[in-house]
């Protein structure tokens, strides 16, 4: 014990300028946007590598439980591909087909979860795709049973999502069974439920109604599900109601995911730069 004071007495000066190092570091990358980025960014692809190293091992124990399910999955895009071909035949029939709106405007790349946070006020998906395979920044993410988040940062062979569980992340959303426009947003203290927002009292909503999305936003698809209605408040200070609902996605068992590409996205950026462009001058 005495060498170890004497130790650290001797090279007191060193540590002392190591510890002020590592707080300045770690201080402006807390504090700037620029930094905090370029750290996230260059480390992303190092810490998904080990990620998925873990999972691995992970996924091999677990290997069963994960064909069951994608078996499952597999049953049910099976029966979705053929309802397709079924459209596609009637529209043909109907002399349709040409009108280029029928052609399909999203492409969805299946990717595996090799990381997943719940318990933040800022939660994070990593995933084992990037830039080869399509995926690019600002991309929606779907499970098939509800929303995820959105692609936050990429490399060549993985991808950052940014969780529907997190604080600045809001959802263009409406009620099904009446299109009333509202917006989701996860309430920061159950991984299984999300607040529904901007709903009047005076709307038609009960217990157990579908939440979808609204189709406003181009990430994601319309009529993708987000959540069930599981309480309703009616505060008579407010003239909203403060209605919690359960969320579709089951984040604690997220295994794949499907990130969604838009192949109308560039056609409507183009087509919002110039009415931007035309509005300023």
């Amino acid at each position: 014990m005495r060498q170890l004071f004497s130790f650290l007495l001797r090279y007191r000066f060193f540590f002392t300028f190591i510890s002020l190092e590592l707080l300045c570091t770690l201080m402006i990358v807390r504090n700037n946007d620029y930094q905090s980025s370029a750290v996230f960014t260059s480390s992303n692809q190092f810490v998904a590598y080990v990620y998925q190293i873990n999972n691995s091992i992970t996924s091999y124990i677990e290997l069963p439980q994960v064909n069951d399910k994608l078996a499952k999955d597999n049953k049910a895009l099976y029966e979705e591909l053929a309802q397709r071909k079924a459209e596609i035949q009637q529209l043909k029939m109907n002399q349709i087909y040409s009108n280029t709106n029928f052609l399909p405007q999203y492409i969805y790349i299946p990717a595996k979860v090799i990381n997943n946070s719940l318990l933040k006020t800022k939660n994070y998906l990593t995933i084992n795709k990037g830039k080869k395979d399509g995926i690019e920044i600002g991309m929606g993410v779907v499970s098939n049973t509800g929303i995820v988040g959105k692609i936050k940062s990429c490399s060549d062979n993985y991808a950052t999502i940014t969780s529907l569980l997190h604080e600045n992340i809001q959802i263009a959303s409406r009620i099904k069974k009446n299109n009333i426009i509202c917006t989701s947003k996860w309430g920061l203290l159950d991984y299984r439920e999300a607040n529904l927002l901007e709903v009047g009292r005076h709307v038609n909503l009960r217990v157990g109604d579908t939440i979808v999305t609204s189709g406003f936003s181009e990430v994601y698809p319309e009529n993708y599900p987000i959540g069930i209605v599981k309480n309703i408040n009616y505060p008579k200070s407010n003239s909203f109601l403060e209605v919690k609902m359960t969320l579709t996605t089951d984040f604690a068992s997220l295994d794949y995911v499907y990130v969604i590409k838009n192949k109308r996205q560039k056609a409507l950026d183009s087509l919002e730069r110039v009415s931007t462009k035309d509005i300023i001058k």
